[in-house]
């Protein structure tokens, strides 16, 4: 039984190899030690690993799911992949061409770093049906203009997209004709950020700055997340006006040394500052630079949850509104503000700006 066992596991392993088909393998385990080259329409199903890599058929679709781990180079090819199960891809999985990654409510397991150096597009073709990163600590890191694009399916009028134990690295804004490292598509992009880590290239492709999260796009910090600076470089992060940053209960998000964040505001949108979900929403501000957008005629509110102040950090409003504490109104609209030692508080106003406080008590 042991060599019958062998044996066709062997020869699955040489056809497969050879025939690029699909590969279908529920009751044995099939192994693909070269990369595979399949054409359009064919599937991969069951406990399928693959060493080498494989190809997506060239402007084709092929679904993939399997609970094996792929590692090599993925090349998109101007293809499709579908996911018809989780992704787990190994410490030596790269993804190369550009194509699209269909979740429809799966999860992409990183095991090791993964670079990207093209555009890899990720759609969900399901309603309502979301696809997640799991980094498992692990970090993605974009090179050459490398995108990921949350790109919204031909039945999906949003995307979503949530990101989980993840560092994301060298974030680039605007090149190139394209929506930067980190695409997103405005108000049908939705995601979420748990326990990830941004970096800010050290060099961005455009003097304005490392990253941008889309018009509109709605966006939920998760647990802790930072954005961060690369070196001495100063990283600039911008949230435009019209969509939503929930900070969710117990949840914290982080701007580290030398980083310059934009917030947009816009009122009638009912968009004032980062939305704190409780009072245990944290705000943490550390030797940065926290500004509202350029010409909103808008005050920044900030309300309910919890700002920490650490060493020097900048407030500033290009215009003529205010930064308000507090909503004026009850306890609950309350925003507790923690200046630590020897930390400050620097107003970076022009003409006619106020700090009010408003709170309660």
């Amino acid at each position: 039984m042991f060599f019958r066992s062998l044996f066709v596991v062997f020869v699955t392993i040489f056809l497969q190899t050879l025939d690029a088909a699909s590969i279908i393998a529920k009751t044995s385990i099939s192994y693909n030690t070269t990369p595979i080259v399949f054409a359009n329409g064919d599937s991969v199903a069951g406990f399928v690993y693959f060493q080498d890599g494989f190809s997506v058929p060239s402007t084709g679709t092929m679904t993939l799911g399997t609970a094996g781990e792929v590692n090599g180079k993925i090349d998109l090819n101007n293809g499709t992949i579908v996911l018809t199960d989780d992704l787990y891809l190994g410490s030596s999985a790269e993804i190369t061409g550009t194509g699209f990654i269909v979740g429809n409510g799966h999860t992409i397991h990183l095991s090791g770093p993964l670079i990207i150096t093209s555009r890899v597009k990720l759609r969900n073709n399901a309603q309502e049906t979301r696809i997640k990163v799991n980094g498992n600590g692990n970090a993605i890191e974009f090179r050459n203009f490398g995108v990921l694009d949350m790109d919204v399916g031909p039945a999906q009028p949003k995307v979503f997209v949530d990101y989980m134990d993840l560092t994301l690295k060298n974030l680039n804004a605007d090149f190139a004709g394209n929506l930067g490292s980190f695409a997103q598509r405005g108000a049908d992009t939705v995601l979420s950020f748990e326990n990830c880590k941004l970096f800010g290239a050290e060099t961005p492709a455009l003097a304005g700055g490392s990253f941008s999260f889309s018009l509109n796009a709605d966006i939920t910090i998760r647990g802790l997340v930072e954005f961060a600076a690369t070196g001495a470089s100063t990283p600039f992060f911008s949230k435009s006006a019209l969509g939503k940053m929930r900070i969710e209960p117990f949840s914290t998000l982080r701007l580290d040394k030398n980083v310059f964040f934009l917030f947009g505001i816009s009122s009638g949108a009912g968009i004032s500052g980062p939305i704190f979900e409780s009072r245990e929403s944290i705000l943490a501000l550390d030797n940065c630079n926290f500004q509202s957008a350029n010409g909103s005629p808008d005050p920044i509110i900030l309300e309910r949850g919890t700002m920490v102040i650490d060493g020097l950090v900048a407030l500033s409003k290009n215009g003529l509104p205010d930064w308000v504490f507090g909503d004026g109104v009850s306890e609950d609209g309350d925003i507790d503000v923690i200046v630590n030692p020897g930390s400050e508080i620097r107003m970076k106003f022009f003409t006619g700006n106020r700090l009010i406080y408003n709170n309660s008590k």
